[in-house]
Formats: structure tokens, sequence, C-alpha cells
């Protein structure tokens, strides 16, 4: 536990931190925990389409021809959505790394554009 001294009419106290540094872990733990369900939730919304197909392909042991390589296609593109998913979860859920991300963002811009 840490402890702080406060002045409460005229009075010097002392007063315990321990309640409070629980309440910022905790609210840091399920902050942490929301944002690692989202990334897991992206990750698989993006690729069971893929496993999906690869997993019909080898069942069926057919070849679809053109409609399963269009498939396929559409499938990759959601693998690489997940790519941009990835940083685009951690810029919400994380105060500094939107701070960092915005500032080499606006860095890249050139600066008629933008007002500095």
């Amino acid at each position: 536990k840490q402890w702080y001294q406060r002045r409460v009419r005229g009075r010097t106290r002392v007063q315990s931190t321990g309640g409070r540094d629980r309440q910022l872990q905790e609210s840091r733990r399920v902050h942490a925990t929301k944002m690692v369900c989202c990334m897991v939730v992206a990750f698989f919304l993006c690729t069971i389409p893929l496993t999906v197909a690869l997993i019909y392909a080898v069942v069926t042991e057919k070849d679809s021809g053109k409609y399963i390589t269009e498939f396929l296609a559409v499938v990759y593109y959601l693998i690489y959505l997940n790519s941009l998913a990835n940083p685009t979860i951690y810029w919400y859920f994380n105060r500094s790394y939107r701070a960092s991300f915005n500032e080499h963002i606006l860095e890249m811009i050139p600066s008629p554009i933008i007002n500095r």
C-alpha cells in the first residue's frame, strides 16, 4: 500500500491509496481484455472463411474451378483486412499508441495541407 498525506480542515491526515490502485489496475485489466477480445474476434472473422473453404476443398475433393478461385481471392482480401484491423484496434484502445500514430501520420502529410 502507498500512503500519502492530505490536509483536511487544518489537520494532516495520512491515508492509503491501496483502494485507488486496485481500481486502476482492474480498469486497465478490463481495458486490455476488451482490446484482446476485439483482436481475437477480428482474427477469427477474417480467417474462418479461408479455413472453411480449404476444409471444403479437401473433404469434397472437387475442383470447383472458377468459383473457388474467385472465393479464395475474396478470402485472401479478408486476411489482408485483418492486418489493417490490428493497428486500428490498437489505435482505438491505446491512448499513447494513438498519439504516436497520429504524430507520425501527420509528419508524412505535406505541410501546406496541414497548418502546424
